[in-house]
Order: C-alpha cells, then structure tokens, then sequence
C-alpha cells in the first residue's frame, strides 16, 4: 500500500513539474491562435501593458538621450529642451506601439520592433510562412522567446503558476549605438 502511494505521488510530481515547464508553450500557442484569428483582445490577455511600457519607454529613452549626453553638447543650452522633447516623444511613439493592436501586429510579424507596420503579413508579397520560435528559460519566471535564426525577442514573466504575460522587448534597433 505504502509502495502504491509513494508511486502515485511521484507521479503526480513528474506530471506538475511536467506542467509548470509546459506553460510557457501553452501561453505561446493561446497567443499563436489569437494572433491568427486577428482577436486583439485575446492577445492583450496574455501582455502587461504598463511593465512593457515602462521597458520601452526606458529603452528608447537611454537610445534618445545618448547623443544628447556628448562632451560637445555639455554646454549647449537647447540640450536640456532636447531631453524634454525627446521624453514627451517617447512617451507619445510607446503609447502608439503598445496598444493591443500595436502588440498583436509584433506578434504576427514575429518580430519585435519600434518601426512603422503597416498592413499585416499578406501586404509583405505573398504567403509569409510564420516564424519558428525558440524559448529559452531566463530562472522560473522569465522566458525569452524569439525567432529562430534572428535578432530581437519577447520577455515573458509568469504570472501564476501556469500563466506567462509579455513584459518586455528586445529590439534590435534600439541596441545599435
């Protein structure tokens, strides 16, 4: 009876850890489906829009402010009126990009990135096969997802024990110094 038991919860535990590694892939095919029906709505169930905000707004920031921090623009006056545009500029562009729609079209693209997406895959010329993407577990509650073979990628945290929501964005064009 005993060696029943200690069978039964051991298999149970091989089931949930089975589950808990899992998750992510499920969140990422509930994600795949939305973005293939074009349901903007199930897409943002599966993204936290004020982290994701913040990572971008902070991203295009230090992208922005860079040229402003030089030696030569130390003394010149206008580079303090140059941070305040460039602040309120980031804020309006991040506030465009995401947006349900904004994210679902990232998504279809299967690529992250902060320049304009106009139409959806059938405006790229013909049928666009849809990306295969890697995951790599970045500790228990992150993942980092991308496209094979490309740059840039998704940053899903958990949220719960069986859920991922995307909070962040590695876009390649914003690494480029």
């Amino acid at each position: 009876m005993k060696k029943q038991t200690g069978i039964a919860l051991a298999v149970t535990a091989v089931v949930a850890a089975a589950g808990l590694y899992a998750s992510p892939y499920w969140t990422l095919h509930s994600i795949a489906k939305a973005v293939e029906n074009k349901d903007a709505a199930a897409v943002a169930e599966h993204v936290d829009f004020p982290a994701l905000r913040e990572d971008l707004k902070g991203k295009l920031l230090l992208r922005m402010q860079g040229p402003l921090n030089q030696p030569e623009m130390a003394n010149n006056p206008f580079a303090g009126v140059g941070q305040m545009l460039a602040a309120g500029m980031v804020n309006q562009m991040v506030e465009v990009f995401v947006s349900p729609a904004g994210v679902m079209l990232m998504l279809e693209k299967g690529q992250p990135s902060m320049k304009p997406q106009i139409g959806g895959p059938e405006d790229a010329g013909g049928d666009q096969k849809r990306p295969r993407f890697k995951v790599r577990y970045n500790g228990w509650s992150k993942v980092y997802v991308h496209p094979e073979n490309q740059k840039g990628g998704f940053i899903f945290r958990r949220d719960g024990l069986l859920s991922w929501k995307l909070v962040a964005m590695d876009i390649p064009e914003l690494d480029r110094q």
